[in-house]
């Protein structure tokens, strides 16, 4: 993996602080957890596609995606192995952060097509410099104020803005990851042909419309199967798959175990010592 870092081991005592800025290469078995974390920490996603989950709520992150995940909330993030991301981010916390994320009203994590790349690398470049640390933490701080304003736009700006029609298709998947969305439907949102919707959703995310559906519909899988009893074939049919093992196929080449297994090793991760 490519990966680019620079981080500092002290500074926790002040209002804003970095631990670390980093660009990533992400190679296929790229995955990162955190339990109860110590750090918030902040993506902006370059290329390919991924997962990134918050206390168990996921979503396809791709090309042009943002997420900001809290400090004392579990995080997972995890490449497509035949994607992987290209990304910059850093991680970071103290007081100040808090506080904005409650004055602007920042309970999401994830920020579909919200582009904070300059800001980040505003924040790079003023720790490749550093000559006092509490004054660059400073500087950063009010970079950082002005990505949650950026973040705050983009998630509560006017919501009959029309994007372009791969936007627009995205943020219909996204907004209704929770049902059984197929491409027609989708196209019966737009008002164009077939082939140019799926020709510019492909050319925006190095993704056809139909994959991106299947990835968030393994998203719907995994967390059906670990906070849920229902069954495989249950699961199939709710997802709108032609078979379970249509279904249990494309779920292995994805995750690399069965849905059967992908529970019994969630089960056994998550059961409590006696």
């Amino acid at each position: 993996m490519g990966l680019k870092v620079r981080a500092f081991s002290s500074g926790k005592q002040y209002p804003f602080w970095i631990s670390m800025v980093g660009t990533s290469d992400c190679d296929k078995n790229y995955h990162i957890t955190r339990d109860n974390s110590e750090i918030f920490c902040l993506e902006y996603v370059l290329d390919g596609q991924g997962y990134v989950s918050e206390n168990g709520k996921s979503h396809v992150a791709v090309k042009g995606d943002a997420w900001f995940l809290k400090g004392g909330k579990n995080h997972e993030y995890y490449t497509d192995p035949d994607h992987p991301w290209k990304k910059i981010w850093m991680n970071f916390g103290g007081a100040v952060v808090g506080q904005l994320v409650e004055a602007y009203g920042l309970d999401e994590f994830y920020y579909p097509r919200t582009n904070i790349q300059p800001q980040l690398e505003e924040i790079h470049q003023v720790l490749a410099n550093v000559e006092n640390q509490k004054v660059a933490f400073d500087k950063c701080a009010v970079i950082f104020h002005r990505i949650c304003q950026h973040l705050y736009d983009s998630r509560y700006s006017e919501s009959n803005t029309q994007g372009t029609i791969a936007e627009e298709m995205k943020k219909y998947i996204d907004t209704h990851s929770e049902t059984d969305v197929s491409l027609n439907d989708i196209i019966e949102h737009m008002h164009c042909s077939k082939a140019y919707a799926i020709r510019s959703f492909k050319k925006k995310y190095n993704i056809t419309p139909y994959n991106y559906i299947l990835l968030r519909k393994i998203e719907m899988a995994k967390n059906l199967l670990i906070n849920t009893t229902t069954s495989i074939n249950e699961i199939s049919d709710y997802l709108g798959m032609c078979d379970s093992h249509y279904f249990s196929k494309y779920f292995k080449k994805h995750t690399g175990v069965s849905p059967s297994e992908y529970r019994r090793l969630q089960e056994i991760s998550h059961r409590k010592p006696d």
